[in-house]
């Protein structure tokens, strides 16, 4: 997995460093994102929501094409199953965008690239642990230009960390959490 990630951003990195764009086309930009943030273990636990956020930076290389970084942060609350708590901590997305413009202040656009998360676990069959994972993150979204350089917004987002439970120092499982996100977000161009 690992591996395919760091092939799509090279292939990502090769695709917008090649393409040429007139000075007035590169929109750089920043902002914030809340919202209801759910983790997800997938067998049979039931998943928690929790607000979290994040700050992201970027550019809007055109109209049509962008790249983002963002890093977050999801509320406390953590998944009890078995026993066990999981928990997913601090996470950073390093995002290609897609994006197109409908009307000069409307646009939809779709997130796609990696985020690097660091998740927790505890309990009686497990030591105290944390592992920091790479893997695939993608997401959709709307924009809405309210002001000449202020942007708000609605998305949601697929962030996709692993947790290694160890026991002993012996890796007793490995748990893939979804965790997803549903934000307002606000923006603002340079």
């Amino acid at each position: 997995m690992n591996n395919s990630i760091k092939i799509t951003g090279i292939l990502l990195a090769i695709f917008f460093g090649s393409m040429t764009a007139q000075a007035k086309d590169i929109q750089p930009y920043a902002g914030v994102g809340i919202g209801m943030f759910t983790t997800d273990l997938g067998f049979g636990a039931k998943a928690k929501n929790a607000v979290g956020f994040y700050i992201n930076g970027g550019v809007d290389i055109n109209h049509y094409f962008g790249a983002e970084l963002r890093i977050g942060s999801v509320g406390s609350k953590a998944i009890d199953t078995f026993g066990s708590k999981f928990k997913t901590d601090l996470f950073t997305s390093y995002l290609g965008k897609l994006q197109y413009p409908f009307t000069p202040e409307a646009k939809i656009y779709a997130l796609l690239g990696a985020s690097t998360a660091k998740g927790s676990i505890s309990g009686p069959a497990t030591s105290n642990s944390s592992s920091t994972q790479m893997s695939l993150s993608y997401g959709a979204g709307f924009s809405y230009t309210v002001a000449d350089s202020i942007n708000i917004g609605i998305e949601y987002m697929v962030y996709a960390p692993k947790v290694k439970a160890t026991s002993d120092g012996i890796t007793v499982t490995t748990t893939d959490i979804k965790l997803s996100s549903f934000a307002i977000n606000a923006s603002y161009n340079f």
